[in-house]
């Protein structure tokens, strides 16, 4: 293997959602992961995208903690009903980018 180019795209890229520049900014991100996986694949370059779903930032915990967001409406639209936790993102990340992803 050469190389390995990660993107991290969002689960937003692959649904419709009222966030009028975050969502296409991540449909962008999966187009041109798609692009370089053509271009490059061949080059023995991996190319992947990373697209998580609500994560459980400190953000996040902190809009929940003041009861600005939901805590259970955020789980519900999730296929588990669960947050990702940020290490889950990453031990993915590193996965993709080790010898074995």
């Amino acid at each position: 293997m050469i190389g390995s180019i990660i993107n991290i795209a969002s689960i937003t890229g692959m649904r419709s959602v009222p966030l009028h520049a975050y969502a296409p900014a991540k449909v962008a991100v999966i187009s041109v992961t798609c692009c370089l996986l053509v271009e490059l694949g061949r080059s023995s370059f991996r190319v992947n995208a990373v697209s998580p779903g609500d994560s459980l930032t400190p953000a996040l915990k902190d809009a929940i903690d003041k009861r600005e967001r939901n805590i259970s409406v955020i789980s519900n639209n999730s296929a588990m009903g669960l947050l990702v936790k940020p290490n889950e993102v990453a031990k993915a990340i590193a996965f993709l980018a080790s010898n074995l992803g």
